[in-house]
């Protein structure tokens, strides 16, 4: 899913992959590793997101991540969250996008667990 959604947004922005690696300095031997399903790196992703301005989990899955609506345009945030966000903006950039990064893959692994959940239940 990652590499025809990567070629989906280099068709759209008029470059194509090996431009795309070349322009953030990375190296283009990558692409075939992609074409046979891996996945680049947190951090690669990420400068991949940033340059199409779509989120991680776009390149992932082809869809962006739901958010919830919020009343009046802003979510208040209960003790927790606040404490992470204090937390967090207290970390270098290095050290948040290896938190996103992390937290991405544990909601992954979270919809995984869940899909196959419910599959075994269809059963």
């Amino acid at each position: 899913m990652f590499y025809k959604t990567l070629k989906e947004l280099c068709l759209k922005n008029e470059t194509n992959v090996t431009q795309l690696c070349n322009d953030l300095g990375l190296s283009s031997a990558n692409t075939g590793n992609w074409k046979r399903g891996s996945h680049p790196k947190i951090g690669t992703l990420n400068l991949i997101a940033e340059r199409f301005g779509v989120s991680v989990e776009y390149l992932l899955t082809g869809e962006e991540p739901e958010t919830a609506p919020a009343s009046d345009g802003c979510a208040a945030l209960s003790d927790n969250e606040a404490e992470l966000l204090e937390m967090y903006a207290q970390l270098d950039k290095l050290e948040q996008t290896d938190v996103k990064g992390y937290i991405a893959r544990l909601v992954r692994a979270k919809r995984v667990v869940a899909t196959a959940s419910s599959k075994e239940l269809a059963v």
